[in-house]
């Protein structure tokens, strides 16, 4: 059984215009600025629901890429490097693949 993607929610649009050195613009979500609505708050509860559905089938593979980073981060500091340089060590290897793989620089 597939299940049905959920559909996003979509935020009405208020236009609000500026004019900034002469120019106008039109920002039509202006109005989310304001933190405080009731309906501001309700939009992005509804957004982040969306994007929990949309992810939930990810979920495992998320999981398993996360334990597999502990775990090495674990090793990794273990051995006293600091996280600055695990991530440069990281960017550095992820080079050396792609560019055994004829990826360009």
């Amino acid at each position: 059984v597939t299940a049905t993607a959920p559909a996003p929610p979509v935020a009405r649009k208020v236009p609000h215009t500026t004019t900034v050195h002469g120019t106008t613009l039109t920002d039509d979500y202006f109005w989310m600025r304001d933190k405080k609505n009731p309906e501001v708050i309700s939009y992005l509860q509804a957004e982040n629901a969306y994007t929990a559905a949309s992810m939930k089938p990810t979920d495992a593979a998320y999981r398993d890429h996360v334990e597999f980073f502990q775990r090495h981060l674990e090793c990794l500091r273990a051995f006293g490097l600091s996280d600055g340089e695990i991530v440069d060590a990281v960017a550095a290897q992820v080079c050396v693949v792609l560019q055994a793989r004829g990826a360009a620089p």
